[in-house]
């Protein structure tokens, strides 16, 4: 409880900063205090039956109605990219024969409907609209002129057909007293493959698209599920439990030449559906501790991760031309480039950390494609920072399981997590020396007890030569060095107010640059040393300003926004600005996305989607 309540700060900290680097308590109940308050700060500043059948029916359930939330942010172009983005629970895509349209099943109006939408997420349009009966997981017809779906009054679920504006709805397996789910077509349209399931027998079946012609394509002990027609269609992809786990078959549609392709894989796979030339078979696991997107050789070689993103990522379906994956992310649909998304962990630009169920590490691109998580330690690992070259990342971490933050860096090339402090006391905001990234300077507490003054220390990578840089009383913390190491930026309450100071990185030459009734803090470089990006309040919600460094009183707003911006840093180039906003929050979540802008404010683009409560923060370049 007390880790929660500590790291919840630092979302909510950005109204009064010190809160979390500052706070002198490790008493819950006090901390509990402070987090309302500062909830209620923002609020007032920003107005602020089957295995795949139980599994669908609790993803059905999990969610309340709820309306779509409109953002009036601008959203650049990511990858993966949210297409519905709102608070219903959205699922089960299937693209249009010329990958134009995608078809999904949504709650957003109180019960389950067959949604259709064009492929960049407009012109949303419900089809079937129908209160009394719940209709989900639809596959769109070869012709592109059908949709076959999930349709369900009662307690049984029925295999149905129409036409793509919902008319002329056709129950194809009316005659049958089974379960039949997971209906899919074949690549000529002309038969279809489906799950069928009575009492504890469950196993794939195909039938003519007038649903006559019936033959049972498995036949085993294993329950059987989730068909996916080769290309070609002579084979069939599907799950079952045959061998003691969910694993991905593939069986030739006359029902011989039954094969496992999962072989060593330990995680459990589920929904496989076959890429369009043939050569993968795209499906998700929960290998990595929750749900991913994976593709494959189609002979079971060659397993890779396509996605690791915050919350679970199921169904994928293939776009006609092979260059993309529709998917249920979360509880919405999400897009991703199979073809450009591979990237090496240094090769990206933006480092944070995020919290769909633990503090993790996570990378994007400067537009924010290619997220994915770069490390988890199994703890919660926060405040991130690259080294010059990109090879390393500092963090913090409570991997030792005390309820305190030490110091880690995490070397990309060899996978490896070494120590770099071990106070006995929280140590946050770790930078790299920029000149030849042997040293580190971080803030925290100076002694692990309630009424402890923060300081300003510097540490050798090693661990070795820890020395407290400053001593005034009350809290310095945030620490950033200028471009060639010779000067420490950063925020400090001695004088009753947060406010911006340097000082040289021996220690010498303490001076405020800011000093006024409002907060500055968190600032940031420019890559040429003349400029400081910083957080403050003197507008009312914290903005995003910059002042010159030779003269500290050019002070110019960037954001000058409702919302709550903080925590800015420069691109390396100097030609961009990243920070933290919850200007797309939604009902009232307080949760944070990462910005990008042009030096002078202008181009403000989000460029992490914020969905389900989620925060991504403290983004470095």
């Amino acid at each position: 409880m007390k880790l929660r309540i500590f790291i919840l700060i630092t979302s909510v900290l950005v109204i009064l900063p010190m809160m979390f680097f500052g706070c002198k308590t490790q008493d819950t109940s006090e901390l509990e205090e402070k987090v309302a308050e500062l909830e209620e700060q923002i609020e007032e500043l920003g107005d602020e039956t089957s295995l795949e059948e139980e599994a669908e029916e609790a993803e059905e359930e999990a969610e309340p109605e709820k309306e779509t939330i409109e953002q009036d942010v601008e959203q650049a172009v990511t990858g993966p990219i949210n297409l519905t983005n709102n608070q219903a629970s959205d699922g089960h895509p299937s693209w249009s024969s010329d990958g134009t349209k995608i078809a999904f099943s949504s709650d957003r109006n109180g019960d389950l409907d067959v949604f259709t939408m064009n492929a960049d997420g407009s012109e949303q349009i419900n089809i079937t609209n129908d209160p009394e009966i719940k209709e989900l997981s639809p596959d769109w017809s070869p012709d592109g002129n059908k949709i076959l779906y999930r349709a369900q009054a009662g307690k049984i679920p029925k295999i149905f057909i129409m036409n793509i504006d919902g008319s002329e709805k056709t129950d194809l397996t009316y005659n049958r007293n089974s379960r039949d789910v997971g209906a899919t077509w074949s690549p000529d349209g002309k038969m279809i493959a489906f799950e069928s399931a009575t009492g504890d027998i469950e196993d794939i079946y195909i039938m003519n698209s007038d649903g006559s012609g019936l033959f049972r394509v498995t036949d085993n002990p294993g329950k059987n599920y989730a068909p996916s027609w080769s290309p070609d269609g002579e084979k069939i992809a599907f799950v079952s439990d045959l061998d003691g786990r969910r694993d991905i078959f593939i069986i030739n549609i006359d029902g011989t030449g039954q094969k496992n392709l999962m072989g060593d894989f330990e995680g459990e796979s589920f929904a496989p559906d076959w890429s369009p030339d043939g050569e993968k078979i795209a499906f998700y696991s929960d290998i990595d501790g929750d749900f991913e997107i994976f593709i494959m050789n189609a002979d079971g070689s060659d397993i890779y991760q396509v996605t690791n993103n915050w919350g679970e990522d199921t169904y994928p379906d293939w776009s006609p031309d092979g260059k993309k994956i529709a998917f249920t992310w979360d509880q919405d649909i999400g897009v991703i480039d199979v073809e450009n998304e591979s990237i090496a962990k240094e090769e990206l630009d933006i480092v944070f950390y995020s919290d769909p169920e633990q503090y993790s590490i996570y990378g994007c691109k400067y537009d924010g494609s290619s997220l994915q998580m770069i490390f988890n330690s199994g703890s919660n690992d926060i405040f991130p920072n690259w080294n010059n070259e990109h090879s390393k990342i500092i963090f913090s971490s409570d991997m030792d399981g005390d309820d305190v933050y030490d110091i880690f860096i995490y070397d990309i090339k060899l996978d490896k997590i070494d120590r770099v402090t071990d106070r006995g006391a929280n140590d946050w905001g770790a930078v790299f020396n920029p000149v030849d990234n042997s040293t580190i300077i971080f803030g925290g507490p100076v002694e692990n007890n309630e009424n402890s003054d923060w300081a300003i220390f510097s540490v050798n990578i090693d661990g070795s030569g820890l020395k407290k840089l400053t001593d005034d009383p009350g809290g310095e913390y945030a620490p950033n060095y200028s471009p060639d190491g010779n000067t420490i930026l950063f925020t400090s309450d001695n004088e009753g107010n947060e406010e911006l100071f340097l000082m040289d990185s021996n220690a010498g030459n303490m001076r405020n640059i800011t000093n006024n009734a409002a907060k500055d803090f968190y600032g940031s470089f420019s890559p040429d040393g003349k400029n400081i990006v910083f957080s403050s309040s003197r507008n009312g919600p914290p903005d995003i300003y910059i002042l010159s460094v030779n003269n500290p009183e050019e002070v110019k707003n960037l954001t000058n926004s409702d919302s709550v911006d903080t925590q800015p840093d420069y691109s390396p180039d100097g030609t961009k600005i990243i920070f933290n906003s919850n200007r797309s929050a939604i009902d009232g979540s307080n949760t944070f996305d990462i910005v990008i802008m042009d030096p002078d404010g202008s181009n403000q683009i989000v460029i992490t989607e914020n969905y389900s409560g989620i925060s991504s923060s403290y983004p470095k370049w």
